[in-house]
């Protein structure tokens, strides 16, 4: 059994035992994964000819703070055998393995340039995940971000911060409506008067003295579209919440959107919820048990305001430019 991360992800990967006389009987696999209280947080089903699983780095925030936990430490195969109703008749228990400490990692790395509606905002930003441990890194652990272009020049940033949110999300993009979370994601941003073609690198000096290092090609600026806010409406259907609008789909750039993603701000003013919808899509309807979800998420008391943005991506599925919406009241 062997573990290793990757980035954020955390794989798993072992030898089953198929030279053994009941390798037959075997129906199943499961991975049971523990956290630093001996609580089980996660299970993994898993066809009898696994050999590996990639668990994804959202997956192991949530369950590492499942039970108040700080970190995955140790994990387990079970081999499983069923009769022919269903019911499982038996196990194989392996000894439980340590998994690595995982330490700081960069999750992703984005370039953009942002157009706004309201035309204040507009302009290039940096924005670099990064995870302590499986889970969002806190502003203390950052010490310094330094970023070079491919000559070895520093990109000067007219401004660098820290930034952290909590939300619910609604995945739509297939057609087929997911919902995960809550999820924590946090890093440092960083915002900048131009960024021209290159190929540009990020330095993270950590307060441990750990430097996380990252790269990154960027064409250069792409002027999004955005959607107009008038065209945007929302109504309450029972509990549920509908949200409509018009895409601009006579811009010049309409072609260059690869999704559209609506951002929910609660009472408070903080993000609490983000849909992502395919390019092309008009409306959607928030089912009212992520509504409350979302309204009690940061302790606010109800959802507020929306906001549409359009986002594009490159080949390597890095953010590499946005248009945002004014944002829009909720009744």
């Amino acid at each position: 059994m062997q573990s290793q991360w990757i980035g954020s992800d955390l794989e798993l990967s072992w030898i089953n035992p198929t030279t053994d006389g009941n390798w037959g009987e075997v129906d199943q696999l499961r991975i049971v994964a523990f956290d630093n209280n001996n609580q089980t947080v996660l299970q993994i089903r898993l066809a009898a000819d696994n050999t590996s699983v990639i668990i994804p780095a959202d997956l192991v925030s949530q369950s590492a703070m499942l039970l108040g936990g700080a970190s995955l430490v140790k994990w387990q195969i079970q081999t499983f055998a069923y009769d022919d109703n269903g019911m499982n008749i038996a196990r194989g228990y392996s000894n439980t393995a340590s998994i690595p400490v995982p330490g700081y990692a960069i999750n992703y790395m984005h370039l953009m340039y942002r157009n706004f509606a309201n035309g204040l905002s507009s302009g290039y930003e940096g924005i670099v995940g990064i995870t302590d441990n499986g889970g969002p890194v806190q502003q203390s652990d950052i010490a310094g971000v330094l970023m070079t272009n491919a000559a070895g020049n520093d990109i000067v940033a007219n401004a660098t911060g820290y930034y952290h949110i909590t939300v619910m999300r609604y995945d739509c993009t297939s057609g087929t409506c997911t919902q995960s979370g809550p999820i924590d994601d946090a890093g440092a941003y960083s915002l900048f008067a131009t960024l021209p073609q290159d190929t540009y690198n990020v330095e993270i000096e950590m307060l441990d003295g750990q430097v996380l290092t990252a790269g990154r090609d960027y064409a250069g600026q792409v002027l999004l579209p955005y959607v107009d806010s008038t065209s945007m409406q929302a109504q309450w259907i029972g509990s549920d919440l509908e949200l409509s609008w018009t895409d601009p789909t006579g811009d010049a750039n309409w072609n260059e959107v690869d999704q559209l993603r609506i951002v929910v701000f609660d009472n408070n003013n903080q993000t609490v919820l983000q849909i992502r919808l395919a390019p092309g899509d008009t409306s959607v309807i928030i089912p009212a048990a992520l509504v409350s979800q979302s309204a009690t998420l940061l302790g606010g008391v109800a959802l507020a305001q929306w906001q549409i943005q359009t986002l594009a991506y490159d080949d390597n599925g890095m953010n590499i430019a946005r248009g945002y919406s004014n944002k829009s009241s909720l009744p």
